[in-house]
């Protein structure tokens, strides 16, 4: 480990070389590198995590310049591959693992347990429950975030420890909105991206960590933290019902309309 590198990180206070030591073995998911997942994607490199794996099947098109870690020269190419190549001048001790793919209960399933942390970068719930099952069916914390309008909120999810995504979010039927659809500040995702991400480093550090949903307004500049409890009925975290990795839910595409 260079520590020349890190070395703002340690007269920060925050971290020792034990902290930076296991940061650096670390192995962590990033799904869906668009707004947030980008970001986050380029602040957990910069932490020095070792292994990195991202999942997005999706390329890069200029309308995701206004928000996203691309420049016009990546218009056009897979966006793992272009996240890969830019992560590997940011960090080129990383390991960048690149899955073309959706992450839908399949691969979720293939790649249980590979993880010690995963990072929520997607604009769907469906995918968000998939993670959320895979989290607690393996004991893998997760870290939610979502972005749209100038709006966004993120929380921790520790199984055994926090309430899950499901103990408060209820099953809603049909599409829910999106930024193609109503649209978003440019500032947000990088913003949520980067505060959901220091919960998620913090976790790797070994870190107390709340499970406390977070609500920003950037354009009222106001942040809000709400306590989220566990629910003694939730399927997921209270029943072990696992519905989000049948396989009515392998071959999922959340750019198709369900």
């Amino acid at each position: 480990m260079n520590y020349l590198y890190h070395a703002r990180h340690l007269v920060l206070g925050r971290f020792g070389q034990a902290d930076l030591e296991r940061i650096a073995a670390s192995r962590v998911m990033v799904v869906g590198v668009g707004g947030t997942g980008s970001t986050a994607a380029r602040l957990f490199a910069e932490a020095g995590v070792s292994e990195l794996s991202i999942a997005d099947p999706d390329v890069v098109s200029i309308s995701n310049l206004q928000r996203q870690q691309y420049s016009t020269g990546d218009i056009g190419r897979k966006k793992v591959s272009a996240t890969a190549e830019y992560l590997k001048k940011v960090n080129p001790e990383i390991e960048v693992k690149c899955y073309d793919t959706v992450f839908d209960s399949g691969f979720a399933l293939s790649h249980a347990g590979e993880y010690d942390l995963i990072f929520d970068g997607t604009d769907n719930v469906t995918t968000r429950r998939i993670i959320n099952d895979i989290s607690v069916k393996t004991g893998t914390p997760w870290i939610f975030s979502s972005a749209i309008e100038t709006y966004g909120e993120f929380k921790a999810i520790i199984p055994g420890r926090t309430s899950c995504y499901a103990c408060f979010m209820p099953e809603l039927e049909g599409p829910q909105q999106t930024c193609s659809q109503i649209g978003v500040l440019n500032s947000v995702p990088a913003t949520v991206a980067s505060l959901a991400y220091v919960l998620g480093l913090r976790i790797l550090k070994g870190d107390e960590v709340s499970g406390d949903i977070h609500f920003l307004d950037a354009w009222d500049m106001t942040l809000e933290k709400i306590k989220t409890l566990k629910n003694p009925q939730c399927p997921v975290c209270s029943h072990g019902s696992f519905k989000y990795l049948t396989d009515q839910y392998s071959g999922f595409d959340p750019r198709i309309v369900q």
